[in-house]
């Protein structure tokens, strides 16, 4: 059932928060993917690997693909793993770090706009 739950989760806050390409600069779209590389760091650190591969199709889906973005996105992955793996400690539920992903997506670009990656 909670598997269902997290499956379920995306749907519903796409549907009630429409995305606004009209209102995205590189800067926000870099924030927003440099944060989801921080909950993707967190996610493979606490072995949740179903949100790690929602967080990559997020990001596979939805940002621009440029080097910039990739790089900002790997590299804040890279260093919160480390963070997490040399910190220890209580790790973030998976609900609360899927539905931080999904708030962050609605900060990129819808899938078919390729305005803010140039």
């Amino acid at each position: 059932m909670r598997r269902i739950a997290l499956l379920l989760l995306p749907l519903s806050l796409l549907a009630a928060q429409p995305a606004r390409a009209a209102d995205l600069s590189p800067e926000s779209v870099l924030q927003a993917l440099t944060e989801l590389g921080r909950l993707n760091g967190t996610a493979l650190a606490c072995g949740q690997k179903e949100v790690v591969a929602r967080i990559k199709g997020l990001v596979i889906q939805r940002a621009p693909k440029t080097r910039q973005y990739g790089e900002a996105f790997e590299g804040a992955t890279q260093n919160a793993f480390l963070e997490r793996s040399r910190q220890g400690g209580t790790c973030p539920a998976a609900p609360e770090l899927a539905r931080k992903a999904e708030a962050l997506a609605e900060q990129l670009p819808p899938a078919s706009a390729d305005a803010v990656a140039r």
